[in-house]
């Protein structure tokens, strides 16, 4: 479930959270759940409750995610695949894009692959 906070109401994002948690509880279903969210108090208060202890597991991305590499593989990847594809292909210089408009774009993104995506689909 990605970006469960920008479901349309904490009400509706907390009764989400309760039936995926009722479902575990009252069936032993061998599946997961990865929940995607900013850590918005109510749902921070969710996923602390002691109930949860033993069905959660938590990875937050902080500081030490180094999300400036991932960016840049992932656009390293897309203006490779650019470079190929594309039908003037033999017209784009090798070298294309700068290490400098790399780092620009790496450093806009601010660790949101959202920004990174949206420049690839503009180009």
């Amino acid at each position: 479930i990605d970006g469960l906070d920008e479901c349309n109401s904490p009400f509706i994002q907390r009764g989400i959270l309760d039936a995926i948690s009722r479902l575990f509880r009252q069936h032993h279903i061998p599946i997961l759940f990865l929940v995607a969210s900013r850590p918005e108090s109510h749902l921070s208060q969710f996923f602390n409750s002691k109930s949860l202890v033993d069905l959660l597991v938590r990875l937050p991305l902080d500081v030490d995610y180094r999300s400036a590499d991932d960016i840049h593989l992932f656009l390293s990847d897309k203006f490779k695949e650019i470079k190929d594809t594309h039908p003037l292909k033999t017209f784009i210089d090798p070298t294309w894009p700068s290490l400098r408009i790399m780092q620009t774009l790496i450093e806009k993104s601010s660790g949101h692959f959202i920004y990174a995506a949206t420049v690839v689909r503009y180009i």
